[in-house]
């Protein structure tokens, strides 16, 4: 369903925005490395967060219309790779777009 895919694309970017914080800030906290500049990292985290958002959503439609297509696993395999893929670039090409202003 719709609520599915997009809850999961959700749970994706919470994931990815959370994990790329998370692991700058251990970097920077462990190595003492003054360079890491974390509202930098956070607006990257952020551009990784809306390109996982736009894979994680793609991810079980894409499965299921490939499945309905009576496709072997490694077609739907293959298939959903390059989807998940594709809409994962469009994402980020999408959010640097919008979110890098004028």
């Amino acid at each position: 369903s719709m609520d599915f895919a997009l809850t999961t694309g959700l749970g994706d970017a919470i994931g990815v925005m959370a994990g790329h914080c998370a692991y700058f800030a251990a970097k920077k906290s462990i190595t003492g490395d003054d360079s890491i500049n974390m509202t930098r990292e956070s607006q990257t985290g952020l551009l990784l967060a809306s390109a996982a958002f736009c894979s994680g959503t793609a991810w079980q439609p894409l499965v299921d219309v490939l499945q309905g297509a009576n496709l072997s696993f490694m077609q739907v395999f293959a298939g959903t790779w390059v989807g998940c893929g594709t809409a994962f670039y469009l994402g980020l090409r999408g959010a640097r777009t919008i979110l890098s202003g004028p």
